[in-house]
This record gives C-alpha cells, structure tokens and sequence, in this order.
C-alpha cells in the first residue's frame, strides 16, 4: 500500500489489488478532540472465482452421467455470463471441451466410454474473464446394473413349409433394469452362422419367423435386452424341419353356424332299369331231352327287382 498526505486530504493506494482484496474496510480518523470511523465498501472487479462445491456426478452409467453445482460466491463484481465444462479421462493428460457455453447449472453427460474413468471440471465466465475450474472426483463409466439372465428355451408351434411360430417366457433376472424387448435367431442346420428373425425390436413373447426354405431344419434361441444391452441367448431348441403337417386334423370344437338349401327332397328308391348277364353257353343253342327240366342260371339287376318271363 502506498499513503499521501497534503494539508487537505489522505490518499490510500492499493496496487495489483485481487479479489481478496475487496470487503468491507473502517477509514479511523484520529485527533486531540476524539476518533472517527467511517465504513468503506470496496469491491475488486475480476474473473469469477470457481463454483461452489463439490461438484456433483450422478446416474452414471455406461455412456452418460449428470452434473450438478452451484453458482460461484464470487463472482467478481460482475454476472456469471455462463460456464464452460470439460472432460478429462484419467489416463491423459489433456483435457477435452464438453460444452462452451452453459448458463445453467446441471449438464447431462452423453457419449462416455464404457468402462473409463473420466474427472470433470466447470468453470464460471463473466465480463472480466475466465475464472478458476472446479473439479468432481473420479467417477467410471459403467452401469450399476447389468444384463438380464436367458429367456426359456422357445417351443415351437404352427409349422409350415416357410414358416413357424415361436413363443418363450421371460427371463427369471431382468438384471435391475426393465426388458426393453427380445432378439429372436435362427440357425440353419446346414450353417453355422446364427441370425435374427425379427428386424424391429420385438416386445412380445410370440413371433412368427417367415422365409424359411421347405425341407430344412432349423434350430432357434432368444435373448433379451435391457438398459445394459442383449442378454445370454437361451439354450436352443432341437432342429425343427420347415414342412407342412400331413397328420389328419383333430375333430371339430365348437358349432358352426347352419345354411339352408333352396327346394324340397323327396325320399324314394333310386331307379335302375333292368340288366341281364347270360353266359356264354346260353347265347348258344341249348338242347333239353324230352321229359327233362330246364334251368337257366342268369344273373339279373334292377331296381325294383325285375320279374323274369319266358317267352
């Protein structure tokens, strides 16, 4: 501090003055005839000191995280324009810009590394500069849940030529997380490469795999998946041959409703006009001693039954 003294003033000189320096000082003026204290407010104005602590790091997960912190308690004499945020993965040095220009005081943390360890910064800016950063703890990217157990091995029903119906139950563990849908494979038994049935999430526990070839056999798993990702698949189901089913159907449940026929049926005995089947011999001459009987074996049809008579 530097003091100059004239006959009619004091001047008090603070050079290089900080931020430290500014708060509430008493000017003491002292004679023969008593004291005098006046109050004197002096405000410094710099860049902003850092936010208030700590800085918080909450809902980590594999690839995202929030933050949250406070306004600084020293702002510089001047509003906090905004704040800017980075990243820095433990094993590097340098640092890596998240977002330049925040005015808020919580950020959502998007495109983690699975498995890092990252320590963030933010740090407050007003119209004098760039202030000191505030720093979080080490925190690791990963989710505080894990992947769900495997789903029941699918039955297999409605089989076709080209087509079968699957269905399976739910996994005993949704790893802590909710079942966001299935993945349903399929395996050619003249393959070794499995691939999936369904191209859109699948959300039931039922689905029907179509363009299959006829006369293949195929074995299918299922897995599920949550936040964490796609669980272990399920154990596979034995080959099952795409063909249509040549066993007769079952009988019939329930009663159809009835058609009524147009006209009237009479009941009557179907009409067939007399036929006769003779024998060889008897298309020949036939010879009967005198006094001796004749018979004639002939085979005769009609409906009514015909009556014979000699002529």
């Amino acid at each position: 501090m530097e003091i100059k003294t004239t006959l009619t003033r004091t001047i008090l000189t603070v050079k290089d003055c900080i931020r430290v320096d500014g708060g509430h000082f008493v000017l003491k003026l002292v004679n023969v005839g008593g004291v005098k204290m006046v109050p004197v407010s002096v405000k410094v104005l710099d860049r902003p000191g850092p936010p208030d602590g700590p800085l918080e790091v909450k809902g980590v997960t594999a690839e995202k995280c929030y933050l949250h912190w406070s306004h600084p308690s020293h702002d510089g004499g001047a509003s906090i324009s905004h704040y800017i945020i980075e990243k820095r993965e433990t094993s590097r040095l340098s640092w890596t810009m998240v977002e330049p220009k925040i005015q808020a005081i919580s950020y959502k943390i998007t495109k983690l590394l699975p498995g890092n360890e990252y320590i963030f910064r933010v740090t407050a800016v007003n119209k004098y500069g760039v202030g000191e950063p505030l720093e979080s703890e080490p925190v690791i990217a990963r989710n505080p849940f894990t992947t769900p157990s495997a789903p029941s091995t699918p039955e297999a029903s409605a089989i076709t030529r080209d087509s079968i119906v699957l269905t399976w139950e739910r996994p005993e563990n949704n790893g802590g997380a909710e079942i966001e849908g299935y993945v349903l494979e399929k395996r050619d038994k003249d393959g070794i490469r499995w691939t999936k049935c369904n191209k859109k999430r699948l959300n039931d526990l039922r689905f029907r795999c179509t363009g299959l070839t006829e006369g293949h056999s195929y074995e299918f798993r299922v897995s599920a998946e949550n936040a964490a990702g796609v669980g272990k698949p399920s154990a596979p189901t034995p080959y099952i041959k795409a063909c249509d089913a040549t066993y007769p159907p079952g009988p019939p449940e329930g009663v159809g409703e009835h058609v009524d026929l147009p006209g009237s049926v009479i009941a009557a005995e179907k009409l067939e006009a007399p036929e006769v089947e003779l024998d060889a011999d008897l298309r020949k001459m036939v010879n009967v001693r005198a006094t001796a009987t004749l018979r004639l074996f002939v085979t005769i049809r009609g409906k009514p039954e015909p009556e014979a008579n000699m002529c």
